[in-house]
């Protein structure tokens, strides 16, 4: 500490002595708590930037990963696209699927391309019980019909042949289609804006749509889906064109089936470019 007063051994002098005192108690205990509180911000900050190193080295690809992947496509896309696959009833599980699941793959159903300024599609999310009343309109118009249409896409026989099969597709009401969450009705609207656009570019923009649901199903763990194309003259039929709300012109695609599985099912499926890939280069 600096003395105020002048020295006294030279009263003239305008320096000032230096004073040392020892510093209270309490000083010291204050200057040992900022240095521990410094010490443990400073260790902290520390161990955060670690955490965030170690976190970035995890998610970082592996060079295995790169070189798989050497056009340039980000990889987290492609292994989206290969985690799609359609999973059967005999793999589903006594197990809901939650409402907000449901609603992303739809979320994801919105972001397929379409020409217009209104998206072509129209999906019809039938819970449990809609389900069911669907299935019984299916079997009510074999009833009435299965002379002339047959059943089964299409199979004729003799009437005890049509009710060995109307019984069995009865018992999938409770028993195969059983543990499923959703059956979505894929509606194609003929015209859904101002433009009259070929039918067919209605149809593709609606296929691209399920299939962004099934893109997004393959990033769900434990998520099941398949799109059926269902029983043909029933879902073309005017009673499921009443049942689904259509347009004059609407068309059924069939259903989406949503259900759930175990999330370690295997996958057994390749693809091979000789085999699965169709396609020619030219300069």
């Amino acid at each position: 500490l600096e003395c105020p007063q002048p020295c006294r051994s030279n009263p003239l002098s305008t320096q000032r002595c230096i004073v040392w005192r020892a510093p209270s108690q309490a000083l010291v205990s204050n200057m040992a708590f900022e240095l521990s509180y410094k010490q443990q911000t400073l260790a902290s900050a520390i161990i955060g930037s670690l955490l965030l190193w170690a976190l970035r080295r995890k998610t970082r690809p592996s060079a295995s990963s790169t070189e798989q992947n050497s056009d340039g496509e980000p990889a987290s896309l492609l292994e989206c696209i290969r985690a799609r696959r359609s999973v059967f009833p005999r793999s589903y599980v006594a197990r809901s699927v939650p409402p907000a699941t449901m609603r992303r793959l739809l979320e994801a159903a919105m972001w397929a391309p379409f020409h217009g300024s209104v998206p072509p599609w129209r999906f019809v999310v039938l819970g449990r019980k809609a389900m069911v009343e669907m299935q019984r309109l299916t079997l009510a118009f074999y009833d009435a019909h299965w002379r002339e249409v047959g059943w089964a896409n299409g199979q004729h026989g003799t009437e005890a042949d049509y009710q060995k099969w109307r019984a069995m597709t009865e018992e999938e009401i409770d028993g195969r289609w059983g543990p499923v969450s959703y059956m979505v009705a894929i509606v194609v609207r003929r015209q859904a804006g101002s433009r009259r656009l070929p039918e067919w570019e209605e149809a593709a923009a609606t296929a691209c749509a399920v299939q962004n649901m099934h893109l997004q199903a393959g990033a769900e763990p434990g998520l099941a889906c398949y799109w059926s194309s269902w029983h043909d003259a029933a879902r073309d039929s005017e009673a499921m064109r009443v049942f689904l709300g259509m347009g004059g012109e609407d068309r059924c695609l069939g259903l989406f089936i949503v259900a759930a599985c175990e999330p370690a099912l295997k996958d057994s499926r390749a693809r091979r470019p000789e085999a699965h890939l169709s396609a020619e280069w030219r300069d």
